[in-house]
């Protein structure tokens, strides 16, 4: 499943129909953080999270959200909002977790940790059987961004690395 947390980006929403419609096996269908129902995983379906980051939030935590506008979610809300509110994940989910966000990874002097970690920890204290979180390697400035930068490559690109 694809979960996009940009509302604001067309690119990237484009980008991520895109791939699901082409590669339906392993990115399984899109929906946005605002849609309600969001529907559970399967057992073993991996997760893609899309938005644009990582800015200190009101908690300084680095922050995932619009690309331009102010809705954004530490990496503890957000996990509570799929894992609480919407309970997503169903019991002895074994996918994994690829986050598809710009500094997701980026390291900061004022946060101890960065969003790709602090997801971690929050998705190995509340789902143990777990595949791994893999997050974007490299960090594009969103008013530069091309098609080609929206687009989330499979599992196996070296564009992904593990968290």
């Amino acid at each position: 499943m694809i979960i996009l947390v940009s509302g604001d980006d067309r690119m990237l929403a484009m980008a991520a129909r895109q791939q699901s419609g082409n590669h339906v096996a392993t990115y399984g269908a899109v929906v946005a953080i605002t849609d309600d129902p969001i529907a559970q995983l399967g057992p073993g379906e991996d997760l893609f999270v899309c938005g644009w980051g990582s800015a200190a939030g009101p908690q300084g935590n680095p922050t995932i959200g619009n690309k331009l506008g102010p809705r954004t979610y530490d990496a503890v809300g957000l996990w509570q909002l799929l894992h609480g509110t919407r309970k997503i994940f169903p019991a002895g989910w074994t996918g994994r977790t690829f986050l598809w966000v710009s500094g997701s990874t980026d390291e900061n002097p004022d946060m101890s940790f960065t969003f790709a970690e602090m997801f971690l920890t929050q998705v190995d204290a509340g789902v143990s059987t777990q595949g791994g979180v893999y997050a974007r390697a490299e960090r594009v400035d969103p008013h530069d961004v091309e098609l080609r930068d929206a687009v989330i490559p499979a599992p196996g690109s070296p564009k992904w690395t593990h968290i």
